[in-house]
């Protein structure tokens, strides 16, 4: 933030402390200068840079420097591009950063780069220090799930989600137990997952909900697709015939379902009106992609990627890098800008959401697909921009980009989708194995968070937001913590699979 006449204390004597933690706070504004600094003290240059120097022994602008280039290091180190890096770092000129980069290091931006080099055995390290493998914490956390409840009961008696539902909840955890099937053939968990199914669904494919809407005024939401790839891996499983009929029950809907003007589904069509979330990404994109692969559909593959490349489009922030959670193209919610339409608010598990919706899209899009390397190179820039905000704990903020914000708090479903998304990035060589730390810190993050029943045998995540709607900051700080909430316990599962994966690539 630039400052403001109100905040200069110019009886403060000891400017210099005023003028160091003005840098600090403010390096990444391009904006800074010297006339800015006078301004901030009311002292000339030369009183300025003569205590200053006295103080920390170099004038303010080459502690700016000094800041900027080490922000800029730690970027470089966390894999983020040169160019992105000195933007970020608050350099609005390339070739200024090259000069000023060479002279205080005595080597280029990219000369450092290839510098660096990872310890992967370090990075390994970390996960050996926990009881179990990123496996056996996903079989613990199944096996938790299981004693807790019946799948007939399904979400946990704890959870104050209705049971025995067709819910995106209870799909994203069952996707994840499907992974651990897919991984050691555990019957159990397949017919863990069967029995939900048979109790949410009828035999001719209705859910028990029986989601069903005029044809005039279109109910349906985007939530309600994200079970469907649950159920077209179960139906090639083991042909259970419902699976079937809800799968084509509801991808008969979605021809009605209500869009944007500007082509973007409608996520709550019934409770927020012409609004856009980036949650209907991970809902509905990867759905439609599976879909169309096995149905030779090819048209949809463009029409699901039209949606998330809409959304980085319109939603994503040029400085940070980051979206918004949501977007009303009229202007008319309370939350939206009047002049953008956009909320102000950036919610780690919808962006984790979205992050993870591309690159589950990009399991099913053909190689040759016109709209997979724009798709990569959204997800590869997103996920750039959220390293940078990754907390020393390895975790992310439930508003990841004001760690600062007093009440903010680290919330840990984002931080396991986060985590899923830096490993299958780099497992699927979107992102270079310099990422590698990224995705390992995250994990251990979680793992060092997680409690145990008196038997050691039960394990409990905390910190898991529940479900949300989009408002401002407010609402997101004051959401409700769960412990084991099925929003967070699929990404859970699903990350340790992925982090398996990365540990054996190392």
């Amino acid at each position: 933030m630039l400052y403001k006449e109100s905040d200069i204390d110019r009886s403060n004597k000891n400017f210099a402390v005023t003028i160091k933690e003005y840098i600090d706070e403010n390096y990444s504004d391009r904006r800074i200068s010297m006339n800015v600094l006078i301004g901030l003290v009311g002292y000339s240059d030369v009183r300025i840079n003569s205590v200053f120097k006295k103080n920390y022994g170099m004038t303010p602008i080459e502690y700016l420097h000094q800041v900027r280039l080490q922000k800029a290091k730690e970027l470089m180190e966390k894999g983020v591009p040169i160019g992105m890096a000195a933007y970020r770092a608050g350099y609005g000129s390339q070739r200024t950063f090259y000069r000023v980069f060479a002279k205080h290091t005595g080597m280029s931006p990219g000369e450092y780069k290839q510098s660096i080099v990872i310890d992967y055995d370090s990075v390994k390290d970390m996960v050996k220090r926990h009881e179990c493998t990123p496996i056996e914490y996903a079989h613990r956390m199944c096996e938790t799930i299981m004693f807790e409840c019946a799948p007939t009961k399904l979400p946990p008696m704890f959870s104050d989600m209705p049971q025995s539902q067709y819910t995106y909840v209870n799909g994203m955890f069952l996707l994840g137990m499907y992974r651990i099937y897919q991984w050691c053939g555990d019957e159990r968990y397949l017919n863990y997952i069967c029995e939900w199914i048979e109790t949410v669904t009828e035999e001719n494919g209705l859910t028990k909900e029986t989601y069903e809407h005029p044809r005039s005024e279109c109910g349906i939401g985007m939530d309600v697709y994200q079970p469907l790839r649950l159920f077209m891996e179960i139906y090639d499983e083991t042909g259970l015939e419902r699976c079937s009929k809800t799968i084509e029950h509801f991808f008969g809907m979605l021809k009605d379902a209500e869009k944007t003007k500007s082509g973007i589904y409608v996520h709550h069509p019934l409770r927020v009106r012409n609004s856009v979330f980036l949650n209907s990404v991970y809902m509905l994109c990867p759905t439609m992609c599976m879909y169309a692969q096995s149905k030779g559909k090819s048209g949809m593959f463009r029409i699901a990627a039209d949606q998330a490349i809409a959304m980085y489009m319109n939603m994503c922030n040029e400085h940070t890098g980051l979206l918004c959670h949501a977007w009303d193209e009229t202007m008319k919610e309370e939350w939206a800008d009047p002049e953008t339409g956009l909320s102000n608010v950036v919610w780690g598990r919808g962006l984790a959401y979205y992050c993870m919706g591309i690159l589950d899209m990009l399991d099913y899009i053909p190689a040759e697909h016109r709209c997979r390397k724009k798709l990569i190179s959204i997800v590869k820039d997103v996920l750039i921009a959220v390293s940078q905000y990754q907390d020393k704990s390895g975790r992310w903020y439930q508003l990841i980009e004001k760690n600062n914000l007093e009440d903010n708090w680290l919330e840990n479903s984002c931080t396991c989708m986060f985590a899923y998304s830096f490993a299958k990035a780099i497992n699927t060589g979107i992102l270079g194995k310099e990422y590698a730390k990224i995705a390992i810190s995250a994990y251990c993050g979680i793992i060092d968070d997680i409690e145990y029943n008196e038997n050691g045998d039960v394990i409990y995540v905390k910190n898991i937001c529940n479900g949300m709607n989009v408002g401002g900051q407010e609402m997101y700080i004051e959401a409700t913590k769960s412990t084991n909430d099925l929003h967070g316990m699929g990404a859970f599962i699903q990350m340790c699979c992925e982090i398996e994966r990365l540990l054996n690539s190392l």
